[in-house]
């Protein structure tokens, strides 16, 4: 590459890097304790009918979310370009793809998620403050509110976002508080762990139950999506003893081998092997004027 294309290179625009780990942090628990978990733990209750399987339905999302956000977090690390979801789509796949999903997530899947938390939020609000407002209008209106905040800039919105995430967690310590200290003494009962014999009832009751627990689970994709806006942290320096061996590749290396486009890979081999041929010729020749 020629200077002035470095140059160019470096001036071209960026997204500024202005969100650290606390605020990636704040954005995945956003994501995962929003304003539906205060209202889809009766909808899980209302298919499965003991506390064995109500809590082992939150457990089972947790862990098939927590999963997911041991995957994101690996791509994130291997891929750390603009656009998430996209940029990964594009890399493992092909552009169409990426491009299919990218309106997919404007339309569809973003657009229904913020929809549907705007509606939550409203009827809530509309609970507690009991004005006579239309609840669609005041969800629109919080989606308006929120949009000019991001329109901002990053650390707007990020610090918007920080302030109502410490809320929510002040909000569920208070719930929290209150079951330990102003309830009296639990009433012993004697409930089976299961209300009904296993079969396929069951089966889709539980299957059932799991889907408001999604809710949270693209929470690691969110941040994702800003790794373009994330202050890069730096890896500490291994000290290696003179003369060791290289390190064996890691899963992790081998699962970014197995994410590349082949077609990309024998390129840019094939160009190495290109150089690396004048190279041993003009090697060989200054051997021959030494001798």
């Amino acid at each position: 590459m020629k200077p002035a294309d470095n140059a160019t290179a470096s001036k071209s625009p960026k997204l500024a890097r202005q969100l650290g780990v606390f605020d990636a942090t704040m954005i995945v628990m956003g994501g995962i304790i929003g304003s539906g978990i205060f209202i889809n733990s009766y909808v899980v209750a209302r298919q499965v009918h003991t506390p064995f399987l109500i809590l082992g339905v939150w457990f089972a999302g947790g862990v098939i979310a927590l999963l997911g956000a041991f995957v994101y977090a690996e791509l994130a690390d291997r891929y750390p370009d603009v656009g998430g979801q996209y940029a990964y789509l594009r890399e493992a796949y092909h552009p169409s793809i990426a491009f299919l999903y990218g309106w997919a997530l404007l339309l569809v899947v973003q657009t229904g998620g913020m929809a549907a938390v705007a509606v939550t939020f409203s009827h809530y609000f509309l609970e507690i403050t009991h004005a006579s407002l239309n609840g669609q209008a005041v969800a629109a209106l919080a989606l308006g509110l929120l949009t000019i905040v991001n329109c901002l800039g990053v650390r707007a919105g990020s610090s918007v976002q920080n302030a109502l995430m410490t809320l929510k967690i002040v909000a569920i310590a208070m719930l929290v508080g209150c079951g330990i200290f102003f309830i009296g003494a639990p009433h012993r009962m004697a409930v089976p762990a299961l209300d009904q014999p296993v079969s396929l009832n069951l089966l889709t009751a539980i299957g059932a139950a799991m889907l408001p627990t999604g809710f949270g689970r693209d929470a690691a994709s969110a941040q994702a999506h800003a790794e373009g806006q994330s202050t890069p942290q730096s890896p500490p320096q291994a000290n290696h003893a003179p003369g060791a061996h290289a390190a064996a590749p890691t899963p992790s290396s081998q699962i970014r081998r197995c994410v590349h486009r082949p077609e990309i890979g024998a390129p840019m081999q094939r160009d190495r092997q290109h150089r690396d041929k004048p190279r041993g010729r003009i090697e060989r020749a200054g051997r021959g004027i030494a001798d």
